[in-house]
């Protein structure tokens, strides 16, 4: 398949799976879900959908084993909502982006504080 036609069917993908987890999903333990991507293999049969999820380590874990537990009910309401020849094979893991993100800005507000002359001193 084309790239830019991989592309489009991940992000069709991404805002379908979010509505339908939003909409569908019904569990009180599953915590705030964020759709952050999603990465189809090349042969387009299986899906990673990269998820953020608000809470701490036990709560984003939990959060990812519930959606794996229903994937081939989110996967069934897929094919209801898009249009695809063949609608791939889903998997969920922890987006960790947000967290790194946070990281590195820790570090550069750190380097920045610490490379600064402090006038009191001059």
């Amino acid at each position: 398949m084309l790239p830019f036609k991989v592309k489009r069917s991940e992000e069709t993908i991404k805002s379908a799976i979010a509505e339908i987890i939003q909409r569908e999903i019904k569990d009180p333990r599953i915590g705030f879900i964020t759709v952050s991507g999603v990465h189809l293999s090349k042969d387009i049969k299986k899906a990673t959908v990269y998820v953020s999820v608000l809470g701490n380590e036990k709560q984003v874990r939990e959060s990812i084993d519930i959606l794996q537990s229903a994937r081939f009910f989110l996967r069934k309401l897929l094919r209801q909502k898009i249009v695809m020849k063949f609608i791939p094979e889903l998997s969920f893991s922890a987006d960790s982006s947000l967290e790194y993100a946070f990281h590195i800005e820790k570090i550069l507000k750190d380097i920045k504080s610490n490379s600064i002359p402090n006038k009191s001193s001059e």
